[in-house]
């Protein structure tokens, strides 16, 4: 009996094992044609959810560090900027300085003495693609009463260097001076692990090397070159565009947009002033701009930033207010230099401003007081509260909604991902377009749009088409290339049907046609976008102001 008990059970044990070897066989086999098939869909089928795609939001990695810098300065033994607002009247200053009468386009006297030692090649960069167009934008841009004597630095450098980045001010600028300018401008360059690529600011000047009026007339600039390197090696072609950028907004603030000069304005004195903690703008003449520009005409303050530190706060425009606007704390592509940070200039009293130089903010325009003075409105047309992925703000490439940005106080707006920007995506991203009707380079621009759906591409919810912007009639009209046939938006048109493909919406027309990205590569940071045509600044040529001239 026990014997046939042992046989039974080594039966059924010899069937388990049989059992289990055959499921792991057919387990085996299930897995490599589950394998099989997922291959075979990812080979015919692309999504842009998969995170090797999307890689990462397209964003300056540059925070503004200026309010550090400044702090830092304060605790050098500099001379005490001249400043005597009872020897002059603002409206005729001529009388007890050397100076005009009229105003007249700044002359800026560029010096590259301190990266004499640094490689020819990063030399030639400085001095032939990046500080040009920012000096030439500047002169073309801001009108001074013009000096009629030479600059002369105060001799206090001939024993400490100046600023945070030591500059080193050569003898015959103490001694004889530079004629013929208004503003000595000095570039310097460091090498740093930190994330600040550039710092701006002046080296303070003493009666009566300075103007009693408080206007700086030497300044300098300080470039990480650790940063530079980096972006040089990378080839990123929208690398060179970011630097401008960049290095104006740290320019901008060594000319005016700084605590170093708001207790100095004479034209509209006392700009800035702090409500409960945070700081806003309350020149009259920026209050009027900010209420026709969003359409509030009870708005009585301009808010500053109040996120990002000591570091940003209150010297930059407020993101949820003013999005790419080039004195935002960080930068965003496109960064636009607008009637607001130019009416900062005006507002000193010390320049005035050629209009027609500024670039036109889009962010924002008519969002009524609710956008400026609460957070995150989930009417307007910059915010969004949905997840998924849709173009971004300013239509030059697929994106998501994102709360990435630190400065925005986690309000969510849709920012691109780098590597699907329409003039510049990757090889994977080119073959979504190409078989979707797309298309990729100078003059294509983003579409939401479910037109990938018939190409099988999984989860693609925006694609790039070549586009432009008709201004010919009475309305701005947006025209668009699918499979090479063209469709064309008003500003009353809400969707585009494409025959046996889908539907594209319409962008809003004021956003997409009189934002940069509505012109060749946004002019390659180096011109103005007017009515889809690049005006080159002062030295460069071409559909997209790329070339030397």
């Amino acid at each position: 009996m026990r014997k046939e008990n042992i046989k039974r059970i080594s039966s059924i044990a010899g069937l388990l094992i049989l059992f289990v070897v055959i499921i792991a066989i057919y387990n085996e086999n299930a897995e490599d044609e589950l394998t099989r098939g997922v291959n075979f869909f990812k080979k015919h089928s692309f999504s842009f959810n998969d995170s090797s795609i999307h890689k990462h939001i397209h964003k300056y990695d540059h925070e503004c560090g200026h309010n550090k810098i400044i702090e830092q300065e304060k605790l050098l033994d500099q001379p005490k900027q001249a400043f005597d607002e009872s020897l002059f009247e603002v409206d005729d200053i001529s009388k007890v300085l050397p100076i005009e009468k009229d105003f007249k386009n700044i002359r800026i006297s560029m010096d590259y003495s301190n990266v004499a030692s640094q490689p020819a090649s990063v030399q030639t960069f400085l001095k032939t693609q990046v500080v040009p167009p920012i000096m030439n934008h500047l002169q073309e841009m801001i009108k001074v009463q013009r000096l009629t004597a030479p600059i002369k630095v105060d001799p206090y450098y001939k024993l400490k260097n100046c600023g945070q980045a030591n500059i080193k001010i050569p003898a015959e600028h103490i001694s004889v001076g530079v004629s013929n300018t208004d503003l000595i401008f000095y570039v310097q360059a460091y090498r740093d692990s930190s994330n600040l690529l550039a710092y701006a600011s002046y080296c303070p000047q003493s009666e009566p090397y300075g103007l009693a009026s408080g206007r700086p007339t030497v300044a300098y600039m300080n470039i990480n070159l650790n940063q530079l390197d980096k972006d040089l090696a990378s080839k990123d072609p929208m690398s060179l565009a970011k630097w401008i950028f960049i290095l104006t907004h740290e320019v901008v603030h060594s000319l005016v947009f700084s605590p170093n000069y708001f207790d100095k304005f004479l034209g509209e004195k006392n700009p800035v002033k702090t409500f409960d903690g945070k700081s806003y703008v309350v020149a009259p003449s920026i209050v009027k701009l900010a209420q026709d520009h969003f359409g509030c005409p009870t708005l009585n303050k301009v808010p500053l930033e109040d996120e990002g530190g000591p570091a940003t706060f209150g010297t930059h425009w407020e993101r949820k207010a003013f999005g790419n606007e080039l004195m935002t704390g960080s930068q965003l592509y496109d960064s636009v230099f607008s009637k607001f940070t130019a009416a900062m200039f005006t507002a000193s009293g010390w320049y005035q401003v050629v209009d027609y130089m500024t670039a036109t903010l889009t962010w924002g325009v008519g969002e009524k007081c609710e956008f400026v003075e609460y957070s995150c409105p989930k009417s307007s047309k910059e915010f969004c509260s949905v997840k998924g992925s849709a173009c971004s703000y300013d239509y030059v490439s697929p994106g998501t909604c994102s709360d990435s940005d630190f400065l925005a106080d986690k309000c969510t707006y849709w920012q691109g991902y780098s590597n699907q920007h329409c003039n510049f995506p990757d090889e994977n991203t080119k073959k979504v377009y190409q078989t979707s009707g797309g298309a990729w380079g100078a003059k294509s621009r983003c579409f939401n749009t479910n037109v990938a759906d018939s190409a099988r591409w999984v989860g693609v919810k925006s694609l790039c088409f070549e586009s432009y912007c008709d201004y010919s009639g009475s309305t701005t009209k947006v025209v668009f290339k699918v499979f090479n046939k063209e469709y064309t938006c008003t500003a009353t048109t809400k969707q585009v049907t494409i025959p046996g493909k889908g539907v594209v919406d319409c962008p809003d027309v004021l956003r997409f046609c009189f934002s940069p990205s509505a012109c060749p590569y946004s002019c390659s940071g180096k011109g103005v976008c007017r009515l889809g045509k690049c005006s080159c600044y002062k030295g460069f040529k071409g559909e997209d102001c790329s070339q030397l001239a």
